[in-house]
């Protein structure tokens, strides 16, 4: 086992040089339905550059002054993790990236047509509102929602007297960790009343106001009486927030719901908004801004 504590750079740079080329994925039955025989001992490229990136930050994170990418004492392991990479794509073991599903039109009426049934019902009520944070933020559903408490949305009205709401609360995502450092955009966003039957400043109101009073959590789990009879004088949710791992499933069960044509991730949502601004003639800066992301290449992919 590598001491990262103690090692060297000499030393790690050996051992990476190894490494790039030795590391195979553990035996997985789904790999061998998926992938073709050549390619399911073979990480994908993308997957290496995120084990390198992993090992830098974690580096980091221990205090040692190293970057394996571009420290000069790392010159020739990395030579041999492009030379690795140039190598697969010339034997055919290099697989290409597959881009994440774009909801066509078609599937988002489908999801606007379901989710109309929020006013009476828990279960789509606690869809929608994930369903138009994930869109207006552009997030992926997961490590953003989780976070959110019943207070950190402000509802506000700008000069021309239209209502807007705005997130109060700093927030930790893949890209912004926290910090000194930390510059996240997030309370700069805000998303307006339609005054449509999908008003998203309605829909986020009304689910606040069916929380238990002594939730803290924006998210919670539903209270099984409110499934059968929805009371509109009784909170419909209980004050126990859902387990991080459950934001994983919103999009793929309003899939299943609204009879979309395939089981779409909250990443394909995330693409879809980002096509969608791209679409309309959004400058790439201005995208970023929302997306989050701070290099253009990645949205541009």
């Amino acid at each position: 086992m590598l001491n990262f504590e103690e090692v060297s750079k000499d030393e790690l740079a050996e051992k990476l040089r190894k490494f790039y080329c030795e590391a195979t994925p553990k035996p997985a039955e789904h790999r061998t339905k998926t992938l073709p025989q050549h390619q399911v001992n073979e990480y994908h490229r993308n997957t290496m550059t995120n084990i390198r990136s992993a090992i830098n930050r974690h580096l980091k994170d221990l205090d040692r002054r190293f970057d394996i990418v571009r420290d000069i004492e790392f010159t020739k392991a990395n030579r041999t993790f492009e030379g690795f990479l140039k190598s697969r794509t010339e034997t055919g073991t290099s697989r290409p990236t597959k881009h994440k599903d774009i909801l066509s039109l078609d599937d988002l009426q489908k999801i606007s047509e379901y989710l109309k049934g929020y006013i009476q019902s828990p279960i789509v009520l606690r869809q929608a509102a994930w369903y138009i944070i994930a869109v207006h933020y552009v997030t992926r559903g997961m490590e953003f929602h989780y976070q959110l408490r019943n207070n950190s949305f402000d509802f506000k009205e700008d000069p021309s007297g239209e209502e807007y709401v705005v997130l109060n609360q700093e927030m930790k995502e893949k890209n912004h960790q926290g910090g000194v450092g930390h510059k996240s955009s997030v309370n700069d966003k805000r998303f307006y009343a339609t005054g449509g039957p999908l008003c998203p400043v309605k829909i986020l109101k009304l689910f606040i106001s069916k929380q238990n009073p002594n939730a803290t959590m924006m998210f919670n789990k539903y209270d099984e009486k409110a499934l059968t009879n929805p009371d509109t004088t009784h909170p419909w949710y209980v004050d126990k927030a859902l387990d991080k791992r459950t934001f994983e499933t919103f999009m793929r069960d309003i899939s299943a719901a609204a009879g979309l044509s395939q089981r779409f991730t909250a990443h394909c949502l995330q693409a879809t908004a980002i096509t969608a601004m791209s679409d309309a003639g959004i400058e790439v800066r201005h995208i970023m801004f929302w997306s989050g992301h701070k290099q253009e290449g990645s949205i541009r992919s």
